[in-house]
C-alpha cells in the first residue's frame, strides 16, 4: 500500500519561472520510508532513495499596456505619445529591444527618443523615416524600458501633416522584447497601439 502511495504522488509548478532563468533546470526528489517496529527492535527508515526531475522552461510573452491618444497640432513642438505605458513579463526582469512604429507614415513624421540619463539605463535609439520605426535597443531592465517608451515623442515637419484631411490621425504601435533569461528562446510582445490625433493649421497662401 505504501509502495503503491508513493508511486502516487505528483510533482508540479506555479511559478512563471521554474528554471529560475536556467539556473534551476532540475529537482532531486528523496524518498524515504519507516517500518512498523513489528519486532520491538525499534522502528527502522530506508535510506534515502532519490528521482529526478527534468523541467523545460517556457518563455511567457512580454505584456505591453497601451492607448493613450495625443493630440497634436500642426508645426507643433515634439510631444509625447503615451506617458500611460506599463510593460511586464512574468518571467524576465530585463528586456533587449522594443520597436514604435507609425503605421502608414506621412512625409515629415517624426519619432524620437532621448535618454535621461538616470531612468533608462543604457537604451538608444534610431529613427527610419523610411518605414516610420523607431528602434530602441540595449539590454535594460523592464521599468527603464517603460520610462524610454513613455519618453517617445511625436511632431510633424510637414506643412500638411493631415495629407489635405485625409490622414487627420496616426496609430502607433508598441513591442518590446525580452532578454531570454530562461534559454527559452527570446518573446516579442503583441502589438498594442496608440493614436496621435492631427490637427491642420493652413499656412497662409
Amino acid at each position: 500500500q505504501y509502495q503503491a502511495a508513493l508511486r502516487a504522488v505528483t510533482f508540479r509548478s506555479t511559478s512563471n519561472d521554474p528554471t529560475v532563468n536556467g539556473g534551476r533546470a532540475s529537482r532531486t526528489i528523496s524518498w524515504q520510508v519507516t517500518d512498523a517496529n513489528s519486532d520491538g527492535a525499534g522502528a527502522a527508515t530506508s535510506t534515502a532513495a532519490t528521482s529526478t526531475i527534468n523541467l523545460t522552461a517556457v518563455n511567457d510573452l512580454p505584456v505591453v499596456t497601451a492607448g493613450g491618444t495625443l493630440a497634436y497640432t500642426e508645426n507643433g513642438v515634439a510631444a509625447v505619445i503615451d506617458g500611460g505605458i506599463t510593460i511586464t513579463d512574468a518571467d524576465d526582469t530585463q528586456l533587449t529591444g522594443a520597436t514604435v512604429t507609425i503605421d502608414s507614415a506621412v512625409t515629415g513624421d517624426v519619432l524620437a527618443f532621448t535618454n535621461d540619463g538616470s531612468t533608462m539605463g543604457a537604451i538608444t535609439g534610431s529613427y527610419d523615416s523610411g518605414t516610420g520605426v523607431l528602434t530602441l535597443s540595449g539590454t535594460a531592465t523592464v521599468a527603464q524600458y517603460q520610462a524610454a517608451l513613455r519618453a517617445v515623442t511625436f511632431r510633424s515637419t510637414s506643412d500638411d501633416p493631415t495629407v489635405n484631411g485625409g490622414r487627420t490621425s496616426r496609430t502607433v504601435s508598441w513591442q518590446v522584447t525580452d532578454a531570454n533569461s530562461d534559454g527559452a528562446g527570446a518573446a516579442t510582445s503583441t502589438a498594442v497601439t496608440s493614436t496621435i490625433n492631427l490637427t491642420a493649421v493652413n499656412d497662409l497662401p
